[in-house]
């Protein structure tokens, strides 16, 4: 069984979620340590609901058949609640060809971003309007780069992205490969 999303499933799930453009965040709930569920209304007159769940390092998703909520939320639920509950999905996009996707959040004149990481153990950072971290799920180091309250937040070093790489690129990527010739039997 697949444990988490590959850079192409992201790029799949990342144009699948463009239908959430302008939906309305009504709810956020976490479930346990590494899994977050935004509760979603699509349109205004119906309250349309459904639910799209981030589990850090693994995997993003819509489900109509949610986990039973929380009895009572974490500190981080309560904070994304203040942050984003009420404002609307501006956008949704995959970074660069990486396992990251940024989710651009509008409410009044404010605006957010939620960063799902889904490679390694990953992470869910909200960010404000600067990009300045305002809380990580997980406060993390790196040798380039900190994920703390109140850093800048860093995209990882870029990997390669094999949608836009250039031929004279592949070529001296290919020629840092060292292929050693079979071994025969005697």
């Amino acid at each position: 069984m697949k444990q988490s999303m590959s850079s192409v499933d992201v790029a799949a799930v990342v144009q699948e979620l463009q239908s959430l453009i302008s939906a309305g965040i009504d709810k956020v709930y976490q479930h346990t340590r590494e899994e977050i569920r935004l509760q979603l209304y699509q349109r205004a007159e119906t309250r349309e609901r459904i639910d799209l769940v981030i589990e850090a390092g693994r995997r993003l998703h819509l489900t109509k058949y949610p986990r039973e909520s929380p009895k009572s939320p974490s500190s981080f639920a309560m904070l994304l609640r203040k942050h984003i509950s009420g404002g609307r999905i501006a956008e949704i996009r995959q970074h660069d060809f990486d396992r990251i996707i940024e989710i651009a959040i509008e409410r009044d004149s404010s605006k957010n971003f939620l960063i799902a990481e889904l490679f390694s153990k990953g992470n869910v950072i909200l960010l404000d309007r600067e990009r300045k971290i305002i809380l990580p799920l997980h406060s993390l180091s790196f040798q380039d780069r900190e994920i703390r309250r109140g850093e800048q937040y860093e995209y990882p070093p870029p990997q390669v992205n094999p949608v836009a790489i250039q031929k004279n690129d592949l070529v001296q990527l290919l020629s840092l490969i060292h292929i050693s010739e079979p071994t025969r039997p005697y």
